[in-house]
């Protein structure tokens, strides 16, 4: 796993934690595999908000794209990148 910063760190964490956005939307952006993913989870977040994580994720279909025939990658991908735009300009709160 290449080097990251906080930041990059928080906002991997804050789409890991969307119900929307899956393991594979979380690859295609920032070149993570599902594994990394869930060690860096596991490294950044408190032990019982990891368990919280892990046991929303393990019921949540969505997570995996290819396995959920009703979540768009692409558009998945376009509202993360359309949120970070509006959050870099301050249009949301």
């Amino acid at each position: 796993m290449r080097h990251l910063t906080e930041t990059e760190i928080s906002e991997i964490v804050a789409d890991a934690w969307d119900d929307e956005t899956s393991f594979e939307d979380i690859n295609y952006i920032w070149s993570l595999s599902e594994k990394d993913i869930k060690f860096l989870m596991k490294r950044s977040l408190k032990r019982t908000s990891y368990i919280i994580w892990r046991k929303k994720v393990n019921k949540r279909l969505s997570k995996h794209s290819l396995k959920s025939s009703h979540v768009y990658p692409t558009l998945v991908v376009f509202r993360i990148y359309h949120l970070r735009i509006c959050k870099n300009l301050d249009l949301l709160h």
